[in-house]
């Protein structure tokens, strides 16, 4: 080989380092080594010793746990029982973040519920009418007491029976006495009772009068009685006044479709009696509602009837005079109270006659110690009567 630089060039001549017949000549020897060993292995294992027996295993070879003194027992399997499938349940009571508030709330609905507001658990107390009974904190600060009416029935008949409940911090009835029985009637022909009541209390709830509305033929008989809570004694009732309802209003005139000859009884209806005594426990209202209707002719005419009684010192009942501002508050006013020492006020929807429809408007109105009306404004607290009714305030 010759570099073409102009320097000096050298030559190798190649040589065979290997091969050739001699190779060819070991391989052949190779497999016959091959061939023949194969051949001891297997005319050894055709000739060589059998054996009589199948192979004995010896676990014991294999190292195994060292079982303890109490075994587990086997899980057995059980079967899941079904369940309703619904929502998680909510916990008694839910609260936002900050401190918890403590304390017992008592709610009057068809009984007496007092909650827990730590625990969230409501005690169920004894049942009450939230229209007729009175539910107010006991005079020892500790628990309520319930004057509450019961109908009943002896051998004079029909009667409603005036029960002085003792109820628990808890809302557990603790005693309970039947201070008095009076006498009633069966419901009316328009499926009214013939005897109806209200209680409120002073003097720190050991005091409180009690207000009657009696069915005396076509009208009804209003009455008065002290009611020693302490005591547990009802006092003699005395006369308040009387009232009977308007005259029925002129029918609608007839139409042609109408019958000349149709007609029906006029009914009666007392939405009352209501009483509310002033913080001092010196001024007692009492105020009714009286109604005619003819229902088969679409007539109805209504009287509200007021009066203001003066309570004694030692609680008994002293002079009654009228109360004109009473009879102006709307057609059945129920949402009455005192908001302030000498103002008594009611918040409810203005119906001005026993015909017109609820629009929205609510009247506030309010009334002094006399009884003469001490002002009155209009609110528009909804948009017609379908949620006029629905949430009513609360004193």
């Amino acid at each position: 080989m010759t570099e073409r630089r102009g320097d000096q060039g050298f030559s190798v001549a190649p040589q065979r380092i290997g091969g050739g017949p001699g190779r060819s000549r070991a391989r052949r020897i190779g497999l016959a080594l091959l061939l023949a060993a194969a051949a001891a292995v297997v005319t050894i294992a055709w000739i060589g010793p059998r054996l009589s027996d199948r192979p004995s295993f010896d676990t014991s070879f294999f190292a195994t746990p060292t079982p303890s003194g109490s075994p587990s027992p086997s899980a057995t399997p059980t079967v899941a029982p079904f369940t309703p499938i619904g929502g998680t349940p909510l916990p008694s009571i839910t609260r936002p973040d900050g401190p918890i508030p403590s304390g017992l709330v008592a709610v009057q609905t068809d009984a007496l519920h007092v909650l827990d507001l730590v625990s969230g658990s409501n005690t169920t107390g004894p049942p009450t009418q939230f229209y007729r009974d009175a539910v107010f904190p006991s005079m020892t600060g500790a628990g309520w007491t319930c004057i509450c009416f019961v109908d009943g029935q002896d051998t004079g008949g029909p009667n409603l029976t005036m029960r002085i409940i003792a109820i628990g911090p808890t809302g557990t009835q603790t005693g309970s006495t039947d201070v008095a029985a009076l006498p009633s009637l069966p419901l009316t022909e328009d499926g009214q009772p013939s005897l109806t009541t209200d209680v409120d209390t002073f003097s720190g709830g050991r005091t409180g009068l009690l207000a009657l509305a009696r069915r005396n033929g076509d009208g009804y008989r209003f009455t008065l009685s002290t009611i020693d809570i302490e005591g547990r004694r009802l006092g003699a009732a005395v006369r308040i006044g009387d009232a009977t309802p308007p005259p029925a209003p002129s029918p609608p005139p007839l139409t042609a479709s109408d019958d000349p000859a149709a007609g029906g009884p006029d009914y009666l209806y007392l939405d009352g009696p209501h009483i509310r005594i002033a913080p001092d426990g010196r001024t007692a209202f009492i105020w009714a509602l009286v109604q005619r209707a003819n229902y088969s002719q679409s007539a109805t005419s209504s009287a509200i009837h007021a009066w203001r009684v003066a309570i004694r010192p030692d609680g008994s009942i002293g002079e009654v005079t009228d109360a004109p501002g009473l009879r102006a508050m709307p057609l059945y006013c129920g949402t009455v109270g005192f908001a302030t020492a000498d103002r008594l006020v009611w918040l409810c929807p203005r119906l001005a006659t026993d015909q017109s429809t609820f629009d929205g408007v609510w009247q506030l109105g309010t009334l002094d110690l006399d009884g003469n009306p001490a002002g009155t404004v209009e609110l528009r607290l909804g948009t017609d009567g379908s949620n006029g009714y629905v949430a009513q305030p609360l004193f």
